[in-house]
Order: structure tokens, then C-alpha cells, then sequence
């Protein structure tokens, strides 16, 4: 705290002004030269100091000091200068000190009040007459300050038609990802506002969006405490802020939405529906998703669900995930939210089904859960299976069903105290009780060249073999592996590559190159393996992504290639032809259709 700044400006200033009297030749009576005065009078928090020596009142929200400064020494210690002061209501007990500084010749009094929260509303602190400095000048009226408790003006915002989408979230940053839609947001305020003062604010907040790309707003008061905003002729690829900073309540409080460093809005992009697409590439059906663009992942063995994750800006290094379970309909898609389990702060995350279909796990980098899928469509939360302890420098890289639907792999990166083994991965069996039933050690390497644990991408061929990539040495190549759970064993069947999806007898793998100079990998084109003879069937050509479906005993197969946008390929591999490609990406197939998000 800047203690002695004021003060010395202030000694100075009074120097001056009293040699300026000398000068001019104006005298004072002795009365007046022996009244003891305050040279200042300031309450610190935090960094600031705050003059209250004018209006003798402030206000308070956190712990802070009242001082009382005076010019040179004062006749008084500190059990003496308890008798000068009143503070009411007396259930306040602040620690008070006397504190020198010869250097500026002043004294203060120190009032610190170190905890808030049991202090009443208002406190008045009263500094009594009668206080004799060491040239016996006298305070000749009390000093009195009136603190009045800060009013921490807040507003709760959500959308209106899916209130899950709010500010509360826990984080102060709440940016979401909504389509172009019109949008209608109710905002509840704690207090009364000032409604002019609010609409004023809202308006303000728009400054750094583009004229041409601004929406048209309308708002509309309930009371002073409620009212309801229309977003409409939104455009893609905007942000809009949701904004009240500087606003004030009908008593004058001011809504300090920077000073909390908060931060609410939302992105525009075009809306996306779930596009049921059957064999033949013509689709069958389009499921609208409501209000926000959410990224979908596997699909129940009978095509009635998937899972949904929502993304939040939270102005952090990663995006909050938070897991959904979708209930798909031909009239649109409707959200179940997962009790048990909150937003994800990890690159890890993904929900797999158990081969029956009614139940599922969820897993994080750090904890396994399990759902019943009745009971989570009741609202009853997971169970929790398998956990790591937040300390723990321990990670799951991700969390597969065995065929027969008895046993998760997980692939688990452990904390070794030497480098020797680390940035070796080992794969655990677990029952669904979270019981270890088998492991296979140091598999292989899997970690980017930083260090930095990264997801994995693996599957069942069968409930004793693996097939997942990974790295045989400390460097970022890729290979495929065939793990042998029987035998513990792991051997390289595809080296250079990554990402294999596992159909039937074959395999779909993307070719990889290490750029060592460079010190990255380059992604190449895409291969279908027959898994009897290890022959390329054929050679995908482009920028294939993450998974590969089939239908038909695989004969048909849907793949993803990126450029500027992704498009999804229906595949004729009898006939070695393209059927169809729709614009959107390919998250999963049932024994009839594939369903692509688009």
C-alpha cells in the first residue's frame, strides 16, 4: 500500500501555504496554531489509497485500512488510543496501531479491519476530541467516517429457450458457439436498476463490432430488475458481447463488470443439424440442433442417441467441454444433461457405448463414470468407476469397450520419478466395477515432443487383441500396433502411421511422415489394409481424418477428407466407387445408416 505518498504531498503543500502566510504578513491566533488537525484521512485496499478527508464516508466489499494521518508525533500509544475511538456496531474489532514515520514527520492511526464478512452493513468510526500531539496541539471535534457495505451489483443472463446456456458456470469468461438463429437472452439483475442507465451500458458494448455485421437489438423491461433482449439478423462469424459495465442501480451502485473481470457472449455460426444417410448415400432424414453448434461423437448400436459437447471460451488455453447425451429424433434433437459430471477442462474427453446399447461410460483424462442409460435419462448421475487424484501427474488417454462388453482398456500415462520409462504408456483392463483384471506395460511411447500428454486413438479387433498407434521411440513418429493381451506383447504392423479404424477385416490407417528438422508430422493420404494379408486394398487420397464406418458388412464405408471445409464420402468398396459426398462430418454409424453432422 502507497502509505506515505499523500502524505508527503500533502506536508509539502502545508509548508508552502504556511510560508506563503509568512510572507504576506497575515498572522493566526494562538487558539488556531495550537488545533490539532488531520493532514489526511484515507482508507487503503488493496493497492489504492482513497481519500475520505471531504466526505468523510466510503464504502467497503473486502478487507481494508482507515488511517488518520497527522503532522508530527502524536501524545498517545496503543492502549492509550482506545479511549479516542468509537466504532459502533461494537461487534466490530479491528486492530488499531500507532505508527511513526520520522522521515515525513507524521503519525497515523491505523484501523484495519482484515476480515469483512461479520461487519454489519454500516460502520461509523469515530476518532474523539481531545488527542494532544508533542507540541500539545489539541484535537478540539470528533472525526467521524461513515463505511457503508459495497453493493456487489450482479446479472445472471441465460437464453431463453435453453437455459443451460447461462453466465453461470463458473467461470468468469462465457463465451458460447450459437447458430444464426434469432436469439431472445433474459437478464435478471440483483438489484433495481436504473434503466437508462443499463440500456446505455448494453449499447456501449457493441463499440469494436463492424457496423455492417451488427445485429438488431430490442429490449424489453419486465421491472427494473428483469428484462428480456432480442438478437436478431445475426451474422456468421461475429462475436456479441453482453455487456452492462458501468450500469447503475436506481440508488446510484455501479454495475463493475471489468473490475470482476467478467465476460459473457456468444459466436455465430451457421446452424447444424444430424443428417441420417443410408447406404446408398441419399439421406434418409435431418435432425435440427436447437439454439448452439455442438461437436457430436458416437452413436448408439440402435441410431436413437449420441453424444453432444459443448465448447465454452473461457478465455483459457483449452475450451471447457461439457458432455451431453442426444436423444436424435426426425423432429430434431433433444438434450439430456449428464448428472455426476460438469465442463471438462482437457483435450481428453469421449463417451463409448456398451455393445447392448443401454449404458455408457464417460471419460475424462482423469476419471472413468458410468451410465445406465434409463437412469440417465431419469437425471441420476454416474457412478464413478476409475479416478485419479487431481494432484496426481497421472493421465487416461482414453477409454474403450471390449466386443463382449466385459471389460474398458484403458491406455494410462504414469508419472515416473526417473526419465528412464517416461513418456511409456501401459494399458489396463478394468471390469465395471473398476477392478484391474490385466496389464501390459510400457506398450509404447505416446507424447508429443513437448511433453505435453495428447489423446490416443485405439480399438477392440477382437476381446483379446488391440489395435492402436502409437510411437517405438521417444520422437513424435507414428506406428500401429497389435497388442496381445494374452501374451502381453506388442508388435509395429503399420509403421508410419496413425489413426486406425477397424472394420471387419480390414483397417483404415492415415500414412504419416516425421518432419525431424522441422519437428512435426505431416499427414498423408489415407490406406484400406486387408487385415488377412496385410495388402493396401486402396489409397484414399487427401487429408482423411479421424474415424472410418461401415455398413453392409463393410462393403460400404463412409470416410472424411479436409480442406477448407469437411466433406463426407459414402464408398462403394465392391465396386471401388464414390456414391455420394455430403458437405459435414462423418461421427458414427448403426447397422443401417451412417450419421453425419452437417
Amino acid at each position: 500500500m502507497k502509505k506515505g505518498i499523500i502524505a508527503i504531498i500533502l506536508v509539502f503543500s502545508m509548508i508552502f501555504l504556511v510560508g506563503c502566510g509568512k510572507e504576506g504578513g497575515t498572522t493566526s491566533s494562538s487558539q488556531t496554531d495550537k488545533a490539532l488537525k488531520p493532514l489526511a484521512i484515507t482508507m487503503d485496499v488493496d493497492d489504492r489509497e482513497i481519500s475520505l478527508m471531504k466526505d468523510r464516508k466510503g464504502t467497503f466489499d473486502k478487507p481494508f485500512q482507515l488511517n488518520f494521518w497527522f503532522n508530527g508525533k502524536l501524545d498517545l500509544n496503543e492502549d492509550s488510543v482506545k479511549k479516542y475511538l468509537t466504532i459502533s456496531p461494537d461487534m466490530a474489532e479491528p486492530d488499531i496501531s500507532i505508527i511513526s514515520n520520522d522521515e515525513i514527520h507524521t503519525t497515523r492511526i491505523c484501523v484495519e479491519f482484515k476480515d469483512t464478512k461479520g461487519l454489519s452493513d454500516e460502520i461509523n468510526i469515530v476518532l474523539k476530541a481531545g488527542i494532544v500531539d508533542d507540541n500539545g496541539a489539541k484535537l478540539s471535534e470528533d472525526i467521524s467516517i461513515l463505511l457503508s457495505r459495497q453493493k456487489q451489483v450482479e446479472a445472471y443472463i441465460k437464453l431463453k429457450d435453453d437455459p443451460t446456456i447461462n453466465s453461470d458456470t463458473g467461470y468468469d469468461f462465457n463465451t458460447y458457439i450459437l447458430d444464426e438463429k434469432d436469439k431472445y437472452f433474459e437478464v435478471t439483475f440483483n438489484y433495481p436498476m436504473n434503466r437508462e442507465s443499463v440500456e446505455s451500458a448494453f449499447i456501449d458494448g457493441f463499440k469494436y463490432v463492424p457496423e455492417e455485421y451488427m445485429a438488431k437489438l430490442e429490449l424489453e423491461w419486465k421491472d427494473d430488475a428483469n428484462l428480456t433482449i432480442a438478437f436478431k439478423n445475426l451474422y456468421e462469424g461475429q462475436a456479441y458481447p453482453i455487456s452492462f459495465n458501468g450500469a447503475k442501480t436506481t440508488t446510484g451502485e455501479e454495475y463493475k463488470e471489468f473490475e470482476m473481470n467478467k465476460v459473457f457472449g456468444f459466436l455465430v455460426q451457421k446452424a447444424r443439424k444430424v443428417s441420417k444417410v443410408d447406404a446408398n448415400g441419399n439421406i434418409v432424414s435431418d435432425m435440427p440442433i436447437k439454439d448452439e453448434i455442438l461437436e457430436l461423437d458416437d452413436i448408439s448400436p440402435d441410431g436413437k442417441y449420441a453424444f453432444g459437447y459443448r465448447l465454452l471460451d473461457n478465455g483459457g488455453d483449452f475450451y471447457p467441454v461439457k458432455p451431453i447425451l442426444l436423444e436424435l429424433d426426425n423432429a430434431g434433437v433433444k438434450k439430456h444433461f449428464l448428472k455426476g459430471i460438469d465442463y471438462i477442462q482437457s483435450i481428453i474427453f469421449g463417451a463409448r457405448w456398451m455393445p447392448d446399447g443401454k449404458s455408457f461410460i464417460v471419460y475424462t483424462s482423469k476419471k472413468i463414470l458410468y451410465y445406465s442409460l434409463n437412469e440417465a435419462l431419469e437425471g441420476k448421475p454416474g457412478e464413478v468407476i476409475f479416478e485419479y487424484a487431481p494432484t496426481q501427474m497421472d493421465y487416461i488417454l482414453g477409454a474403450e469397450i471390449s466386443p463382449d462388453g466385459s471389460q474398458i482398456a484403458v491406455f494410462k500415462s504414469e508419472y515416473k520419478d526417473s526419465n528412464e520409462g517416461s513418456g511409456l504408456v501401459d494399458i489396463y483392463c478394468i471390469d465395471f466395477n473398476g477392478k484391474n483384471i490385466q496389464t501390459v506395460e510400457d506398450v509404447f511411447y505416446h507424447t508429443s515432443s513437448d511433453g505435453f500428454v495428447i489423446p490416443l486413438k485405439y480399438s477392440w479387433k477382437d476381446n483379446n487383441t488391440i489395435i492402436s498407434e502409437g510411437y517405438s521411440q521417444k520422437s513424435d513418429k507414428a506406428n500401429v500396433y497389435s497388442i496381445d493381451l494374452k501374451n502381453r506383447k506388442a508388435d509395429i504392423i503399420i509403421e508410419d502411421a496413425s489413426n486406425p479404424s477397424i472394420l471387419g477385416n480390414i483397417m483404415v490407417i492415415r500414412k504419416t511422415e516425421y518432419d525431424e528438422e522441422n519437428g512435426y508430422m505431416a499427414y498423408g493420404d489415407g490406406h484400406i489394409i486387408n487385415m488377412n494379408n496385410k495388402n493396401i486394398e486402396n489409397v484414399i487420397t487427401g487429408n482423411l481424418s479421424y474415424s472410418v464406418y461401415g455398413l453392409k458388412d463393410n462393403s460400404i464405408i463412409a470416410y472424411e477428407l479436409y480442406e477448407d471445409y469437411y466433406n463426407t464420402f459414402i464408398y462403394d468398396r465392391t465396386k471401388d466407387t464414390v456414391l455420394k459426398i455430403h458437405q459435414g462430418m462423418i461421427f458414427g454409424s448403426d447397422k443401417e445408416n451412417f450419421y453425419i453432422l452437417r
